[in-house]
Order: structure tokens, then sequence, then C-alpha cells
């Protein structure tokens, strides 16, 4: 999802869409994926290796712990590194938002089995309505787009049994507000 933000804040109509180069945008495309995508798939994979987890699948609570922590730590760390780059500040604050989301996830998995796809489909949503105001820019056809994502992932989730309804919407709620209070603190 993090991709898919970064992605979205290039091609939304506004000055971030023309302020940074392409080897900039290359530059920011690959510090993401390696912190966001790359580092926690190799963490997994070494779980599942050593034992530690059953699954790439991650179904219980137990087997989500390590994961989620080690990828909210890499989205800090991503953020933070994002951060030495002379960029504009709603590329990092977006990471900022995931990380504390993905954060908290790894936090209520204590207790509660949260969709952590509801908290990634509901922050790029709150991300596209944070930088419609921000930015000044239309969004419509993004927040559209991303209101029917969120039908698309949720109904796939259910009807996999993977989550409840108020897993699924939890982490839709979690993730939404995540990252709008993140862009507007």
């Amino acid at each position: 999802m993090a991709m898919l933000g970064i992605f979205l804040i290039f091609n939304m109509n506004s000055y971030l869409t023309h302020v940074l180069g392409i080897n900039a945008k290359i530059l920011i495309y690959t510090t993401v994926v390696l912190h966001t995508v790359i580092m926690p798939l190799i963490a997994v994979f070494i779980l599942q290796k050593t034992g530690s987890i059953s699954s790439l699948k991650l179904n219980s609570l137990q087997e989500r712990r390590i994961p989620y922590l080690f990828t909210a730590i890499m989205y800090f760390i991503c953020y933070h590194t994002l951060q030495l780059y002379s960029i504009p500040s709603p590329i990092y604050t977006f990471i900022l938002g995931a990380g504390i989301a993905i954060g908290i996830t790894s936090a209520l998995n204590f207790i509660f089995k949260i969709s952590a796809h509801g908290v990634g489909i509901g922050g790029i949503t709150g991300m596209i309505f944070s930088l419609g105001n921000l930015l000044q820019t239309e969004i419509i056809h993004f927040l559209v787009i991303s209101i029917i994502l969120i039908g698309i992932v949720g109904f796939s989730r259910l009807k996999l049994n993977a989550h409840s309804p108020i897993q699924f919407y939890s982490g839709v709620f979690l993730g939404f507000f995540c990252i709008y209070l993140t862009f507007n603190h």
C-alpha cells in the first residue's frame, strides 16, 4: 500500500506531480520499496525458515506480532530516511502515518485480530482525503476509486473467511484516521 500511496501522491494534479524530477522519484520509490516491501518480506521468510511462523499467510495473532512490529519499525526507518532527502513533506508524512497505523495494528493484535488489508486501504483513502484538502486539488475520482477498493478488498477478505466484518471495518477506520490525523495534526 505504501507504493500505491506514493504513486498516487506523484500522480495527483498538484505541485507534487511536477516538483520532483525522475531521479528523485526513483530514489523515493527505491527507498519505499526497500523499507516497506523487501525488508519485511525477508524478515517473514527468515521467520518461516526458522520455524517461528508456520505460514506466510500469518493467520494467527501470535504469528502476526513479530512481522507487524518489524514492518512498523521499517516504516519509521523509511520515514526518517525520506526526511533526510530534500523532498516535500507530504511524502514522508504519509509514510509516518502508515507506520503509526501498522504500529497500532501490531499492538492491537495482542487482543484483537484486525485486518491489515483494511488498515492499508483505509490509510490510502485517508491520504487521498487529506491531500485533497492540503493541496487544494481535485480528488473525487481518486476518492471514488478508493471507496470501491474498500468494498472489493472487504468482500474478498470476508469471502475468504479471513476476517469478520468488525475486524475489516475496524482496520479501515484505523488506517483512515491514522493517516488523516498525521496529515492534519
